[in-house]
């Protein structure tokens, strides 16, 4: 999984081991491997690799169902 972080002023990637858990629907947990607060990549996955610089659009927040 990738996760936003920032570098030197630059949004970039870090890809995140996940531990994954109970599944419903399209909807998937996560037990470990993220923090609260943690931006994670949902589209163009495929594309990335370490530190690729990128620019969050938030146009399609989640649901209010992803929210903590």
């Amino acid at each position: 999984m990738f996760v936003v972080a920032n570098k030197d002023g630059e949004q970039v990637v870090e890809q995140k081991l996940v531990e994954v858990g109970p599944r419903k629907d399209d909807q998937v947990g996560i037990l470990s491997g993220l923090k609260a607060g943690d931006e994670i990549v949902t589209s163009n996955q495929q594309q990335l690799k370490k530190e690729t610089v990128v620019k969050v659009n938030n146009a399609r927040p989640f649901p209010a169902s992803f929210k903590s």
